[in-house]
C-alpha cells in the first residue's frame, strides 16, 4: 500500500503537535523540556507542506517557530 508524502507530513504535524502541547504544558520539568525538541521535530513537515501548497505566509510563520524552538532547544539542552 502506497502512502503518499503529504498523509506523512499531516499525521507527523498532528502527532508532534499534540505531543508538543501535552508537554509543554506538563507539571514536570523533565517532560516541560522534551518540548522543545518535540517543536522542533515537527518544522520540517510544516516548511515541506505549506511550500508544497504554496502558503507563503504560513511558510513564513512556520520559519519563525523553527527559529524560536531552536533558540529554546539550545537554552534547555546545550547550554
Amino acid at each position: 500500500m502506497f502512502v503518499s508524502l503529504e498523509i506523512v507530513c499531516q499525521v507527523m504535524i498532528g502527532v508532534c503537535g499534540l505531543a508538543t502541547l501535552f508537554l509543554v504544558t506538563a507539571k514536570d520539568p523533565g517532560m516541560r523540556k522534551l518540548a522543545s525538541p518535540m517543536g522542533l521535530l515537527a518544522q520540517p513537515f510544516w516548511i515541506y507542506t505549506t511550500y508544497l501548497h504554496e502558503q507563503w505566509g504560513v511558510l513564513v510563520l512556520t520559519m519563525i517557530y523553527a527559529v524560536r524552538w531552536g533558540q529554546v532547544f539550545i537554552r534547555e539542552w546545550i547550554r
